[in-house]
């Protein structure tokens, strides 16, 4: 697997700026899959 790394202009491209008063539910969810056997808990 090949290794790449995002910079935050590349990502910004990616991702709408937000509203100025908007709150925490007015920007959608997300979605965390992740962690191993031994470190469940890992991804929270």
């Amino acid at each position: 697997m090949m290794r790449k790394n995002l910079s935050v202009p590349i990502v910004r491209k990616f991702i709408p700026s937000r509203k100025l008063k908007s709150r925490k539910g007015d920007n959608g969810i997300v979605l965390v899959v992740g962690g191993s056997y031994i470190y469940h808990g890992a991804p929270i």
